[in-house]
């Protein structure tokens, strides 16, 4: 349990941490000084700065939950490598949609919500080829002293 409760919590400090720097780097580009931890399409159809901001963060802090429970699924060794991806894929795609969604990080059209997934397909992939090169390195290691 309390494996999990770190892994949720570290999840939460990392994604916000992320929209803090994303939100600091966007306001200064499109905000002309202002800022703001919300999209100017999340502003634009909320209420308020601060319920487009709370939002903003609470949807942050669900994605760094889901994201940090989902690392679980690698520390599974009865599960293959496969299984583990998909299972991990499935969790982390379905909740970063989501949160895109009711955070207007894409526009809401098909074509809009494909290119977001499609960049967020790429994005994984090349994270998790790195992660398995990283660790093949470090069995191949192993297995050499091993011998």
């Amino acid at each position: 349990m309390k494996k999990f409760i770190t892994k949720g919590l570290l999840g939460i400090l990392i994604c916000e941490f992320i929209l803090l720097i994303l939100s600091l780097a966007f306001s200064y580009l499109f905000l002309k000084g202002d800022f703001s931890l919300a999209n100017p399409a999340l502003l634009k159809n909320s209420n308020s700065v601060f319920n487009a901001s709370f939002t903003s963060v609470y949807l942050s802090a669900l994605l760094g939950i889901v994201f940090g429970l989902a690392s679980v699924v690698w520390e599974e060794e009865k599960f293959s490598i496969l299984k583990r991806t998909i299972i991990h894929f499935l969790l982390t795609s379905s909740s970063i949609s989501f949160v895109g969604y009711k955070l207007f990080w894409f526009g809401r059209s098909s074509a809009s919500f494909a290119f977001f997934f499609i960049i967020y397909i790429l994005i994984y992939l090349v994270i998790w080829a790195i992660q398995y090169f990283i660790y093949k390195k470090e069995v191949e290691k192993l297995n050499a002293k091993i011998k």
